[in-house]
């Protein structure tokens, strides 16, 4: 038989004269637990290391999706030929750079069609104010019902 904790022959078969609390009994079943221990840290280590480098390899991943992304972002400047752009003036050029091919306008005194037929018919939200029922600590008591709201 072996004792479940140690996976060690246990001590009361044995039939010679040794004790269950000897020294070399108590050194036998410390062997084995540590010999467990260290398995079982062993194990745990090297599951440790497997996320790790599961771990590492998703930054690596997610740092390149940045940076590739940065480098998209800013290849938008670099498409542009920048001896087209050498004899322009500066608002030219800075159209020709952020790629506007109108000019800068605006619908100051025109009339936007989407104003007139869309939710906001062209006006001004505005918000009326909030009108509030007191719940608590009111004259009277609470098993009234609510005062009304004008």
């Amino acid at each position: 038989r072996f004792c479940q904790e140690t996976n060690v022959p246990s001590t009361s078969d044995n039939n010679n004269n040794t004790q269950p609390n000897s020294p070399d009994s108590l050194a036998r079943t410390r062997a084995a637990r540590m010999a467990r221990l260290r398995k079982e840290n062993e194990e745990e280590e090297r599951r440790l290391a497997v996320l790790d480098r599961v771990h590492e390899t998703n930054r690596r991943k997610e740092e390149q999706e940045k940076h590739d992304t940065h480098r998209a972002k800013t290849q938008i400047l670099r498409n542009v030929d920048f001896s087209s752009i050498q004899g322009l003036d500066e608002e030219e050029q800075m159209k020709k750079l952020l790629g506007f091919a109108g000019g800068f306008g605006s619908t100051k005194g025109q009339a936007v069609s989407d104003n007139h037929h869309s939710a906001a018919n062209g006006a001004a939200a505005k918000n009326k104010a909030r009108k509030y029922r007191q719940y608590m600590n009111r004259k009277g008591g609470f098993n009234r019902p609510l005062d009304k709201m004008n």
